[in-house]
């Protein structure tokens, strides 16, 4: 079973973010690249947020910061 929930996260999801940052460092602009990919921390906990599924503290705004 351990094998084939690696062989899936291996086609899905970790597969699939290779096969799209190497289509970006490719073709795409890699300074806006490397900005996003540094921004993404700070984005996804934004979203987070704003959908509801995490609780806007102090402790985000803070722990980064140590």
């Amino acid at each position: 079973m351990a094998w084939l929930a690696i062989l899936a996260l291996g086609l899905g999801p970790a597969g699939a973010a290779f096969y799209l940052w190497d289509h970006a460092v490719k073709r795409g602009d890699i300074r806006a690249l490397g900005a996003l990919s540094y921004a993404m921390p700070i984005l996804s906990t934004a979203l987070l947020v704003a959908c509801g599924l995490a609780d806007a503290t102090g402790a985000l705004v803070v722990r980064p910061c140590l």
